[in-house]
């Protein structure tokens, strides 16, 4: 009864527009957080891209770093070594819900993320995991997935 009382004397939660709605969802659909890592679309391709080119393979749960690849990340600034002595699983195959597809967790997911925050090729979004590809990123981003 009491519930009842306070329920018809409660306003309602102001609604946000429908459009608005969308574009966070578009939003974080191509690009967000995901713990540690990177997430979503952009997420995808950063880890198809290596895989094509024979970088990284996926092992049951788990993807490696092949010989390959760790020439092809030290080229990128980024230590492979390192990222493979932190006291957490080196390179999970994470799978994302939006795309339905695996991208990179673990300790090699969380150092792309940080070189790409760093590097200003993707910035935060206040308030929210979704991350956007800023200018200079959307020409950077392609270019470091290169072979």
């Amino acid at each position: 009864m009491a519930l009842e009382a306070l329920a018809a004397t409660a306003r309602p939660a102001p609604r946000q527009p429908i459009l608005k709605e969308a574009e966070e969802a578009r939003t974080l659909r191509f690009a967000r957080t995901c713990y540690d890592h990177l997430a979503g679309t952009l997420s995808v391709r950063v880890a198809t891209a290596p895989e094509k080119i024979q970088v990284i393979e996926p092992q049951g749960q788990r993807f490696s770093v092949t010989s390959r690849g760790e020439q092809w990340f030290h080229e990128r600034g980024l230590d492979v070594s390192a990222a493979r002595g932190q006291r957490r699983q080196f390179a999970s195959r994470c799978l994302d819900w939006t795309e339905r597809h695996h991208h990179i967790g673990g300790a090699i997911g969380a150092m792309l993320l940080g070189h790409f925050l760093r590097c200003g090729w993707i910035a935060r979004r206040t308030g929210t995991r979704a991350l956007r590809v800023t200018a200079l990123g959307e020409h950077e981003i392609e270019r470091f997935l290169r072979s």
